[in-house]
């Protein structure tokens, strides 16, 4: 592999990094241990930026907010519920887009159950999404004091490695296109909100100014 498709390879983990980085601070967990994978993959080119003081804090902030809701049940229920609903959101899209086309295509009785139920548990996963998703704000939320610390270490450093992700960009190691990041958060410098989040994203896409 060339050393400009090892560094946009690099580049693309860092962005994965910082995402994984702001989910936390909202409840929205990696897995810790694919997290740490990734982290070292990168641990070379990011060392700079995220010394063995900052990694350490790093680590025990993200394990702090990954077994927060693991404290209480109704937080750990309600993170299960979102992401079945996020997986079933998508599949009744796909099952309700199948059942769109048959319809058109033969517009029977039979056809039209199967679209009025493709409609109905579209709507029935877009719902439980939103409601779950507000319980997990809400959990994270209600817990400010307690986490704020944590997340403004979270925050400290998925800045830095965005500063690092912006001078790549400046150097042309990879394009700004290609450097957008899908976030939960944007309370950080630097970023351009380029869409907000809707029915299908529960996520805010920006781009490093």
């Amino acid at each position: 592999m060339s050393s400009s498709k090892k560094l946009r390879k690099a580049v693309d983990d860092i962005l994965f990094v910082v995402e994984a980085i702001d989910g936390y601070r909202v409840g929205r967990n990696v897995d810790p241990r694919v997290f740490k994978s990734r982290f070292e993959k990168i641990e070379e080119h990011v060392k700079k930026a995220v010394d063995r003081k900052k990694r350490k804090a790093l680590f025990s902030a993200v394990d702090y907010m990954v077994n927060l809701p693991a404290k209480d049940p109704s937080a750990k229920l309600w993170s299960q519920v979102f992401l079945v609903s996020r997986f079933l959101l998508r599949i009744t899209l796909l099952f309700f887009i199948a059942a769109l086309f048959l319809n058109t295509l033969s517009g029977s009785w039979a056809a039209r159950l199967i679209l009025y139920s493709a409609i109905g548990l579209f709507y029935f996963s877009a719902v439980s999404r939103w409601y779950s998703l507000n319980k997990v704000l809400d959990f994270y939320e209600a817990r400010r004091g307690r986490a704020e610390a944590k997340s403004r270490v979270l925050r400290s450093i998925a800045q830095d490695l965005m500063e690092l992700v912006r001078e790549l960009v400046r150097q042309g190691a990879v394009s700004r296109k290609k450097a957008r990041l899908n976030l939960f958060n944007t309370d950080y410098r630097g970023i351009r909100v380029l869409k907000k989040p809707g029915w299908l994203r529960d996520h805010y896409v920006v781009e490093l100014e």
